[in-house]
């Protein structure tokens, strides 16, 4: 295949996907609104599109099922037939052969490639740029961030103050350069988000519940990375949602309910992190009920289950394997797969937090950072090692002493403010013989899931942009750790997870 009708059907790929959704959307309306012309009008002229596209390109079968689904949407039109429940459900088939038919365009199937070379566009305002280019350039902008800083160390280290001067437009250059490079990988969270709800339709069709799913946020964007990795957590979140969240239209008519349920997904920014949330308005969790299923299971002693408040008892949801659900159905049960969203949140440098009241309804929050790629970090510490620590988890740097320890239960905390902060003494997890002797020594304050953490560490030592480096595979199971980054000096530093530490190891 020439360049030429790679980029051809790269582009006719991409839009395809597009249209495709487009007629998705527009079915689901047009099913809650049969009479709404404008909903057929729109999926007409996105099957005329994707006829066209494909009669260019020499796609004969997604042609020919283009145009039979154009016929059909023409006798509506005309009024030769209702847009019926089976008529609707005919051309949801249709969507799903032709978004089969393109699948195997773009798994390089048995649909051929373009026999004509299509004419030149005089001016382009954009060009699509694969994922692994994107990849690439932002590894390249990587590397020059090391070597700037490795520079940068030996300035400083041999005191040349020369190469001090020449280094500050450089400094400046690079960071700009990582800016533009950083924003070609932001997406819209709405690419995701477009895809569920059809799934929510047809999960809600398969057990007999009317469900709507509304979506916000979708302009909010996120690295690719990040939100190609969402698309599995956001699928649990929104199954559990529908098989155990809302209850059947009886079940709520009983309560007092509509017997329409809501599902939520919507996408917002809070401060330098993007926050998603999948709601719905469906039977809820009980506390009790949850801390007794752990007990049965041995996950919690009684002791540790009676000191429980709500919040912490609903987070007993995410430990492997856990779910309330009496039965088990072919979606799956509420908690089922929750470990693996807070796994995966984590390994991405964000947090998982749950919310629910029974009868009321459930929301689980995702808090994400806007890249993985290029973060700021504080530099700590600890004996002759060297950890990083993501400075959007640092709340603020404390000095203190024995006499601002406290005990409870025997798990040493500080008073911050009227706060009790659970206190971890890093070098004691790890194992790390303690550098400093002094009395007093520095704690950083950080996030973690919904409250805070102090780490006791033996020095503070920098703020520094670092490149973020996946973990070896022998680390990828220790859930402290978020990836590695290499230093000015050459050395590699583990990135610290604050959510994934726990509290018992300190």
């Amino acid at each position: 295949m020439s360049e030429r009708a790679d980029l051809y059907q790269a582009t006719f790929i991409s839009e395809s996907q597009e249209i495709l959704e487009t007629i998705n959307q527009s079915l689901l309306g047009l099913e809650k609104d049969p009479r709404n012309i404008a909903f057929i009008d729109e999926i007409f002229r996105a099957a005329h599109s994707l006829k066209g596209m494909s009669a260019a390109m020499s796609f004969d079968r997604i042609t020919t099922l283009a145009h039979e689904m154009e016929d059909t949407l023409d006798r509506v039109r005309k009024g030769e037939v209702e847009a019926s429940l089976n008529i609707v459900d005919n051309l949801f088939g249709y969507s799903d052969t032709l978004g089969d038919l393109v699948r195997e365009v773009t798994e390089g199937g048995k649909e051929k490639t373009a026999r004509v070379q299509m004419p030149a566009v005089k001016e382009m305002q954009s060009v699509r740029i694969s994922t692994e280019r994107l990849n690439s350039l932002m590894n390249l902008a990587g590397e020059l961030l090391i070597a700037k800083n490795r520079l940068k160390n030996i300035a400083q280290t041999c005191k040349v103050s020369e190469l001090d001067e020449a280094l500050a437009p450089f400094d400046r250059l690079v960071a700009d350069l990582e800016e533009e490079v950083l924003k070609t990988r932001l997406v819209p969270v709405g690419q995701t988000f477009g895809r569920f709800p059809r799934m929510v339709r047809d999960l809600a069709k398969e057990q007999r519940k009317e469900i709507e799913l509304t979506t916000e946020g979708g302009e909010i964007e996120l690295d690719r990375a990040i939100l190609d990795n969402l698309g599995e957590p956001l699928v649990h979140l929104l199954k559990n949602a529908v098989d155990h969240g809302i209850e059947s239209p009886e079940e709520r008519e009983k309560k007092g309910k509509p017997k329409l349920g809501k599902v939520g997904l919507l996408a917002r920014r809070e401060e330098s992190k993007v926050v998603i949330e999948v709601e719905d308005d469906g039977r809820g969790m009980d506390p009790e009920e949850v801390k007794q299923v752990a007990l049965e299971k041995g996950a919690v002693s009684f002791e540790e289950a009676a000191g429980m408040g709500d919040d912490e008892a609903l987070r007993l949801t995410f430990l492997p394997g856990f779910t309330t659900a009496r039965k088990t159905t072919e979606v799956s049960g509420r908690g089922v797969g929750l470990d693996v969203v807070k796994t995966t949140v984590e390994s991405l440098g964000g947090a998982v937090k749950i919310r629910s009241k029974q009868g009321e309804g459930t929301k689980v929050s995702l808090k994400l950072p806007l890249t993985t790629a290029i973060i700021q970090a504080l530099l700590v510490g600890l004996g002759e090692e060297i950890y990083a620590i993501p400075l959007a988890d640092v709340v603020e740097v404390l000095k203190i002493g024995p006499e601002d320890i406290n005990t409870i239960q025997t798990k040493e905390v500080i008073i911050v403010r009227g706060k009790i902060i659970p206190l971890i003494r890093l070098h004691r997890v790890w194992g790390i013989i303690s550098q400093d002797g002094a009395n007093t020594f520095p704690v950083v304050m950080a996030r973690k899931d919904e409250g805070y953490i102090g780490l006791a560490v033996d020095s503070l030592l920098d703020n520094q942009e670092i490149v973020v480096k996946p973990l070896s595979p022998l680390l990828r199971e220790r859930r402290e750790f978020t990836g590695t980054t290499i230093l000015g000096d050459g050395r590699v530093v583990l990135i610290l997870n604050t959510s994934g530490l726990s509290y018992a190891q300190g």
